[in-house]
């Protein structure tokens, strides 16, 4: 099975490692020309892991260097890059390509579904952690879940093509049985860690030092709970702590850096607009008020436009 990853930054390159080691015919697509280079020169992605430092074979290129059509391109880039880069790999969609999009945030669906057709998109999320180290060089840190499904709400074709690519993966993949509930969730638990962790500048597991840390995550995910309510998706509450607390714990991967956070850290912009932002746009529209997320999304923000003057110590 050929398998094409667009936006292969620390997620892409972490689950086109184990697709590459597991058989698959895996090409890393990537806008950044550096990245690209060196995995070229390298002959493929450095991948750092409990085991050590190993070479994982995979070819790497451009979007616009790239000419084969795969079987199951699956999308990894930030949520404001989606329509920039389907739009550049739409060439590679061939009319039996499958999509599968494992990106954070709200909206990522309904821009893919602008080039492929719904029948052939799967939609899903993954709490798997990776750390890009530089360019063709990825950190893998611990285990997590990854769940999928045809985003018309039945199994066929699509998601099989989907299983079937991880299957005897070192990543395990299900299927949901409600996709909407599952990014929703995913929504939730992102909207705590990875925003907490941005604006206090820590690893997730330094979230439960703080005694009022549930009780600030709870206020996050109500609002969530009630505006997912009145988009006809039930977000389970129950179901988003577990995550949380498995997440958080420093025996699993509680000394990683939030996706956010690593974006914060590298100027890069970050997903706040497809998260807690997302949230405010959506509550705003059935009149819900989301008083805590609208203050988390403006603390992000804020951070954003002042990270060049943050001060890091007393003498500036």
């Amino acid at each position: 099975m050929k398998v094409a990853v667009v936006g292969a930054g620390a997620m892409g390159c972490r689950f086109g490692a184990a697709l590459g080691e597991s058989g698959r015919d895996v090409t890393l697509v990537d806008p950044w020309l550096a990245h690209v280079q060196v995995m070229q020169r390298q002959g493929g992605l450095l991948v750092d892991d409990e085991q050590g430092t190993r070479l994982v074979k995979l070819k790497a290129t451009t979007p616009e260097a790239s000419t084969e059509q795969p079987d199951l391109i699956i999308v990894f880039g930030k949520a404001m890059q989606t329509e920039r880069l389907i739009t550049a790999v739409a060439h590679l969609i061939g009319p039996s390509t499958v999509v599968l999009t494992l990106q954070n945030g709200l909206g990522n669906v309904e821009t893919i579904s602008t080039v492929v057709p719904r029948e052939r998109i799967v939609a899903g999320v993954t709490t798997i952690g990776t750390e890009l180290l530089g360019p063709g060089h990825v950190r893998s840190l611990g285990d997590g879940n990854t769940q999928v499904m045809q985003v018309d709400g039945a199994s066929g074709a699509s998601s099989t093509t989907v299983l079937d690519a991880f299957a005897g993966s070192a990543i395990a993949v299900t299927e949901s049985s409600d996709v909407a509930t599952t990014i929703w969730q995913k929504v939730a638990f992102n909207a705590v860690l990875n925003t907490l962790c941005t604006l206090a500048s820590v690893p997730v597991s330094a979230l439960r030092s703080y005694p009022e840390f549930p009780n600030l995550a709870d206020a996050i995910i109500e609002e969530i709970v009630q505006v997912g309510a009145a988009e006809g998706v039930v977000v389970d509450k129950a179901a988003v702590w577990a995550t949380i607390v498995k997440a958080t714990d420093p025996t699993m991967s509680g000394h990683h850096l939030p996706s956010m956070l690593q974006d914060l850290l590298s100027q890069r912009a970050t997903e706040i607009d497809y998260l807690n932002g997302a949230v405010v746009r959506r509550g705003a529209r059935h009149d819900i008020p989301t008083p805590v997320n609208t203050v988390i999304a403006h603390l992000v923000r804020l951070a954003e436009a002042t990270r060049s003057e943050r001060v890091t110590s007393l003498h500036g």
